[in-house]
């Protein structure tokens, strides 16, 4: 699970395997080689 921010309700996730910012337009691709950012 990837936590990305861009929240727009107030909740936050329990868990995060992976905390990621990112802008709105950038898309995240998670492989068994790892994450990439695009």
């Amino acid at each position: 699970m990837v936590d990305r921010g861009h929240r727009e309700l107030p909740i936050r996730p329990d868990f995060v395997g992976k905390n990621l910012p990112t802008s709105r337009e950038e898309q995240v691709a998670a492989t068994s080689d790892g994450v990439t950012i695009r």
